[in-house]
């Protein structure tokens, strides 16, 4: 048996009902980026009847990067309302985590712009100058531009990977994720007018033979105990290489000669990365959890379920639900896949089971959040 099939579960295994588990999914989430071009959305739902309305905001990932805010009518139709420079730089159409000079930027967008519980602050990252902005946020949804300041990681290239972010407004610390390490996770000062301060605490996702990993996107317990952060790569694609048509070579030779798949979880069992948060908003040392299956991308918590959430495989092709105690112990369900069928999802990989086989397709899921809890989409 390949290590493939043993680390995912042949799908008649699972007596699931695929489409019902993605719709409760897609519904119950507290929020889900949308990949692709465009690295993020960020909306806050109200509580009544009007919860399909509102504002919604993403940025551009411009060089000169922007935040669009858009109205939202009950029935969900947009309309611009304003476009706002965030004084930091996007990485445009370079793809940092492969090194392509134009490419749909499909990983930098796992929680770059999200809001604060009180939707009166939002913070958006700037992939290309490692800089993190803030803004204010008035009655009626507009942005007043509050502050930009670097998270502490020099660019090393054509582009930073600055991409996710989570925020503890009870310790006025943000957590922010960075593709390329060691620095994974660097911290930075809010205080209640939105101005940040860049603090001096380093993190990595990197174990001791793993020196090269990727992660995705860092979201907080709703409890704010504990960072979870999902990874993708065990080592960075943009040093092992890609295909001709741009998906990534998961079969890396190794220096004892050997073969070895780099998408994470796959099959070493450390692919989720949780940091305990301390009293002072600093975090304790790095507890490697078995995510279950290959690349573990993204995390979200259900709506008024504290206790539980979702894990969205990037390699492994589909969702898996999860639990975590207040002690911080994490017991992920049985994988359930997405019906492949039409396609591979364009955030899974052929030739993480076959290696020469390369054809890839750009089946995409996204979800609004439909709770006033907030992460990645967030309305006001």
């Amino acid at each position: 048996m390949s290590n493939y099939d043993k680390e995912i579960p042949p799908e008649k295994a699972e007596l699931v009902d695929r489409r019902a588990f993605l719709e409760v999914a897609a519904g119950a989430v507290a929020g889900a980026a949308v990949s692709g071009a465009i690295p993020e959305i960020a909306a806050a739902q109200n509580s009544g009847s009007d919860r399909g309305s509102g504002p919604l905001y993403m940025q551009t990932n411009e060089i000169q990067n922007a935040i669009i805010h858009y109205r939202r009518d009950g029935g969900g139709a947009l309309t611009e309302v304003e476009r706002v420079l965030t004084g930091g730089a996007g990485s445009g159409t370079f793809k940092p985590i492969s090194g392509q000079a134009s490419a749909p930027n499909a990983f930098e967008g796992a929680g770059s712009v999200i809001l604060s519980p009180n939707r009166q602050l939002l913070f958006t990252t700037n992939g290309g100058d490692n800089s993190v902005s803030s803004f204010r946020v008035g009655k009626d949804g507009r942005l007043t531009h509050a502050d930009v300041k670097p998270t502490g990681n020099p660019v090393k290239g054509k582009s930073g990977t600055a991409k996710s972010l989570a925020y503890a407004p009870s310790k006025g610390i943000l957590f922010v994720v960075h593709s390329f390490g060691p620095d994974h996770v660097r911290l930075m000062s809010v205080d209640a007018q939105g101005t940040l301060g860049m603090r001096p605490e380093r993190y990595t996702v990197n174990t001791q033979e793993k020196t090269d990993r990727v992660p995705t996107m860092g979201v907080l317990s709703p409890n704010g105990k504990f960072l979870l952060v999902g990874t993708t790569f065990d080592q960075s694609i943009a040093h092992t290489g890609l295909y001709p048509d741009g998906s990534p070579i998961l079969w890396v030779p190794q220096p004892d000669g050997k073969y070895r798949v780099i998408a994470s979880n796959a099959p070493d069992p450390d692919g989720l990365v949780l940091f305990p948060v301390q009293d002072d908003g600093t975090l304790g040392g790095a507890k490697f959890q078995d995510a279950k299956a290959a690349s573990p991308f993204y995390i979200a918590f259900l709506n008024g379920r504290p206790d539980a959430f979702v894990i969205g495989y990037a390699v492994g092709n589909g969702c898996a639900m999860a639990t975590i105690d207040s002690d911080g112990k994490i017991n992920v369900g049985p994988l359930v896949k997405i019906d492949t069928s039409p396609g591979l999802p364009s955030d899974s990989y052929a030739g993480y089971r076959y290696p020469r086989m390369t054809e890839r397709c750009t089946l995409r899921i996204s979800a609004i959040a439909t709770s006033a809890a907030t992460t990645s989409t967030a309305a006001a």
